[in-house]
């Protein structure tokens, strides 16, 4: 028989992780994140209830109306007291095309149907398609009007990356595109599918200090938005913030190491100069050696290609790139 998850177990998961993070990794947060993991122990359990309703959204915006649980009864009194908390915001014009976009094709009609959010009447099929409608709304708003301040009530900023994601790393090591990190294999241990810490309050943290755990935070949202990058830009933007990043562990490195290669691959028909800088920030990977070599040498470098080659000889990563010297030379 299917197990069924009780009405409130992610509240029961977040007093889990809030355990782990108290007890395990006080020394690996920020005095702004120590104060946060405080705030939220101290909130009434419906406004916490809300908060990990809307932490356990994707998107930055989270609609009002799509928090309507049994479990929050009063929704406007949980925001309410979330607000007093610093804790929620509602978005503000500078978030409009956001909050458009998250609006059905019926509320985008019912908005261009509205005087009052525009300097003048703006022409529309309401058969039109919801891209077209969106993009009248975005083109013709009057961003200045009262109106909006309305329109941006409800709904709130869903700023779970700011301090939550982070403890959720903690906890499970790695950041995931899917579902909430901690959450998702709450869940899976709940529902028997599969395992998860057991004793959070005797289970040691994997990193030993600050700057380690938030070094491979910092690189694990650089895995995440190299999934996402789509334009060269992006990619550059990635690798350049990427550079920055000042390894501390040979784990570290690694991470490190694979998503400059990956970038490399990226680069190295469109900006080879820039993609071979890539190579050279990479330590101790003997995959960057050996890309470096065959670069060079298909310039016509050969130079450079013996003094490295010999030099690995001399003094290898590993008996991979040695073997590979050795053969090229």
């Amino acid at each position: 028989m299917q197990k069924q998850l009780p009405l409130k177990y992610y509240l029961n998961h977040f007093f889990e992780l809030a355990e782990f993070i108290q007890a395990q990794c006080k020394t690996l947060l920020t005095p702004e994140q120590q104060q946060f993991i405080v705030k939220l122990t101290q909130l009434d359990e419906q406004s916490l209830c809300t908060l990990l309703r809307i932490y356990s959204r994707k998107p930055r915006l989270v609609a009002l109306s799509s928090l309507n649980y049994e479990e929050i009864p009063n929704l406007h009194g949980a925001i309410f007291k979330l607000k007093q908390f610093a804790l929620v915001a509602h978005p503000t014009v500078d978030d409009l095309d956001l909050v458009l976009a998250h609006l059905t094709k019926p509320e985008l009609v019912a908005l261009l149907a509205d005087d009052a959010l525009f300097k003048t009447p703006v022409t529309f099929k309401k058969s039109a398609s919801k891209g077209v409608l969106l993009a009248l709304c975005k083109q013709h708003i009057d961003r200045e009007a009262n109106a909006l301040e309305q329109l941006c009530g409800e709904f709130v900023v869903n700023s779970r990356a700011e301090y939550y994601e982070y403890f959720e790393f903690l906890y499970s090591g790695r950041l995931s595109a899917g579902d909430i990190n901690h959450q998702n294999r709450f869940v899976m241990r709940d529902l028997g599918i599969a395992k998860v810490r057991n004793d959070v309050g005797e289970t040691r943290s994997r990193f030993n200090t600050l700057e380690e755990a938030q070094t491979h935070y910092q690189l694990n949202q650089c895995r995440m938005q190299f999934k996402a990058c789509e334009m060269p830009e992006q990619y550059r933007h990635l690798a350049n913030e990427l550079l920055q990043i000042n390894c501390t562990d040979d784990l570290a490195h690694s991470i490190k190491n694979k998503l400059l290669i990956r970038l490399f691959k990226q680069f190295k028909e469109a900006d080879l100069a820039y993609a071979c800088t890539l190579l050279d920030n990479c330590t101790g990977s003997s995959e960057a050696q050996e890309l470096a070599i065959r670069v060079r040498y298909k310039q016509g470098d050969t130079e450079w290609v013996q003094q490295t080659l010999e030099a690995i000889i001399n003094d290898p990563i590993d008996d991979g790139i040695l073997y590979f010297a050795e053969d090229f030379l």
